[in-house]
């Protein structure tokens, strides 16, 4: 999806989904975390959590990016 967004092929994405999107990548690789991840399970738990966050948020716009992506012949 970013990389057709980047592309100019589909321009159909909200800026929102964009930052929903990169948002756990930048969480990740922050050294900022509500658990730190040498805890065990607790310092995955919160990583997870903002990944389930994201995915609900951009939901909708990936099942639309789906659905252009196999009218474009594309599975």
């Amino acid at each position: 999806m970013v990389k057709n967004y980047v592309e100019g092929k589909y321009t159909k994405i909200p800026y929102g989904t964009i930052l929903a999107i990169l948002n756990p990548l930048v969480y990740f690789l922050s050294p900022i975390d509500i658990f730190p991840d040498f805890l065990p399970f607790a310092g995955y738990l919160d990583d997870m959590a903002v990944m389930e966050l994201s995915m609900k948020m951009v939901k909708t716009d990936i099942e639309a990016y789906d659905e252009w992506r196999r009218s474009q012949g594309r599975i």
